[in-house]
C-alpha cells in the first residue's frame, strides 16, 4: 500500500481514488471468536489467500454467489458468526454452517454466537429439556417456559412427562400409549411414505394399521373407541408417527437405536427401560416385586376399573369379531382414563408401561424389512405372566411381519431428547 501511495503522490486524482477505496468505513466489522480475538475480517484478502477481491465483495449488496452481504461463496471473504451460509467453507473463524443456514460454532463446548445454551439454541441445533432458551424455536420440544428462578428453559410438550437420569439430564416421554384418536390425526395428515427410514421404504406402502381400523363407531361411541390404544401397527408405522409428532420412537439417549442384546436393560442408555424402572430401581413400573395382577392390564379381563363397554362389545368395525377385545382406554374426555390411573410409574404421570399393549422400541437386528425389532412391557395377552410383564422383559417381532396377527397386541409411545 505504501508503494501505491508513493506512486500516486504525483497524480492527485489517482491518489484520491486509492485512499477512498481503502477507507475502513467500507469494510464489514471484524468477527470475534469466543476468546475475544479477531481470527478473520470479512472482506480482508489475507483471509482468502487471494491478493485482491472482486469489487462486488465491497459494494454492500448480496450478489453473485455471496451467501450474505459481501461474504461467502467462492470469491469473497468468509462470513462471520450469525451471517448466512450454504456450506461450512462460507464461514470463517472456525465456524460451521449449521442446519439453519447460519455461521455458528455449535461443537466447541462454549456458549457463543446466538446460542442460548452450550452448543444449542439460536443458529445451532435445538436444545434439550432443561437447557436455557429464549423462544420455543430454541427447543426440540418447541416449549420454552419459566423454570427455577424464573429463567426460561426448554420444557416437555403437552401430554408428555419429564424423566430424569441418575447421572444427570432429562428427556420427555409420552404419558400414555398412542391412542387411536392421536393416530387418526397422523393418518388424516396424509404423510408421504417416501419420508420413511430407508429400512421401511421398499416394503411399507401405507401407515394404515393392519386391522382394527378405522376406529369402530358401533356398538360404542366413536369417542370411546378413539380413546383406545392404536394397535396392529408395525415398527415403520410407529417410527413415522413419532417423526410426524416431532419426537422419536424411544431408543437411546443420543437419539440413535439401542443395540440389540444386554444393552437393552441399561437405564443410562435405554430411554424406555429407564422410564419404566424409575432409573433402574424397580422391576415393575409401579414398584418392587411381587407382581400386582390387578394394577395393570396384564390379562385383558377382570382388572379394577375395567369399563363395562369392553365387556359388552361383541364386534369391531367391519369385522365379525371384536379386534379391540382386551385393550383398555388410554385417554378419556378429562385426560388420563380411570383405567390407567392405577397403572402409574416408574415416574409420576406416566401410565401403562406394563401390560395393555406392548410397545415398539427403536432396537432392531438389521436394516432388513423382516429384521426382528424389540417390543417392550408385555401386553393384555400375557395372562398375568410375572416375567413377561416386567420392565426388563423383551420379545422380538419382525419390523414388518407378513402375519399381521403378530401385531394385534402391539402399540407404542414416543420420546423426545
Amino acid at each position: 500500500m505504501r508503494k501505491l501511495l508513493s506512486f500516486a503522490s504525483g497524480v492527485g486524482s489517482f491518489a484520491a481514488l486509492v485512499i477512498a477505496c481503502s477507507s475502513s468505513a467500507d469494510k464489514p466489522p471484524p468477527s470475534q471468536d469466543s476468546e475475544g480475538g479477531t481470527p478473520f475480517e470479512a472482506g480482508n484478502p489475507a483471509d482468502t489467500g487471494a491478493d485482491t477481491l472482486p469489487a462486488t465483495c465491497g459494494d454492500s449488496v448480496q450478489n453473485n454467489d455471496e451467501t450474505d452481504v459481501n461474504c461467502g461463496g467462492a470469491s469473497c471473504a468468509p462470513c462471520v458468526l450469525g451471517q448466512k451460509c450454504k456450506v461450512s467453507k462460507d464461514c470463517g473463524g472456525g465456524a460451521d454452517c449449521e442446519v439453519k443456514g447460519l455461521c455458528a460454532k455449535c461443537h466447541d463446548g462454549i456458549k457463543n454466537g446466538d446460542e442460548t445454551d452450550f452448543d444449542c439454541g439460536g443458529s445451532c441445533r435445538p436444545c434439550g429439556v432443561g437447557k436455557a432458551c429464549e423462544k420455543p424455536e430454541d427447543c426440540g420440544s418447541k416449549a420454552c417456559s419459566p423454570s427455577a428462578g424464573a429463567k426460561l428453559a426448554c420444557a416437555c410438550p403437552p401430554r408428555t412427562t419429564i424423566i430424569s437420569l441418575s447421572a444427570g439430564g432429562a428427556y420427555c416421554i409420552d404419558q400414555e400409549e398412542i391412542s387411536k384418536g392421536q393416530y387418526n390425526s397422523f393418518i388424516t395428515a396424509n404423510i408421504s411414505v417416501a419420508t420413511q427410514k430407508d429400512a421401511c421404504l421398499a416394503a411399507n406402502k401405507s401407515f394404515i394399521p393392519r386391522a382394527a381400523w378405522p376406529p369402530a363407531t358401533a356398538p360404542s361411541t366413536i369417542d370411546f373407541t378413539l380413546g383406545l390404544p392404536v394397535h396392529y401397527v408395525d415398527w415403520c408405522d410407529a417410527v413415522a408417527y413419532c417423526k410426524w409428532d416431532g419426537k422419536q420412537l424411544c431408543g437411546s439417549l443420543d437419539g440413535k437405536a439401542v443395540p440389540p442384546g444386554a444393552a437393552n436393560n441399561d437405564p443410562q442408555s435405554d430411554t424406555w427401560f429407564n422410564a419404566c424402572t424409575a432409573q433402574g430401581a424397580n422391576p415393575y413400573p409401579y414398584g418392587p416385586a411381587p407382581y400386582q395382577p390387578v394394577t395393570c392390564n396384564g390379562d385383558g379381563a377382570g382388572a379394577v376399573g375395567k369399563p363395562s363397554q369392553i365387556d359388552t362389545r361383541t364386534q369391531g368395525f367391519g369385522h365379525s369379531e371384536n379386534q379391540d377385545d382386551g385393550v383398555y382406554l388410554v385417554t378419556a374426555a378429562d385426560g388420563v382414563s380411570p383405567e390407567h390411573k392405577s397403572c402409574q410409574g416408574g415416574s409420576t404421570g406416566i401410565y401403562q408401561m406394563s401390560g395393555n399393549v406392548a410397545e415398539w422400541e427403536d432396537s432392531c437386528d438389521s436394516a432388513a424389512d423382516s429384521s426382528p425389532c424389540r417390543v417392550r412391557g408385555g401386553s393384555y395377552k400375557d395372562n398375568n405372566d410375572i416375567n413377561a410383564l416386567r420392565c426388563d422383559a423383551v420379545r422380538s417381532v419382525p419390523r414388518m411381519p407378513t402375519d399381521y396377527a403378530l401385531l394385534k397386541d402391539i402399540g407404542f409411545r414416543c420420546c423426545l431428547y
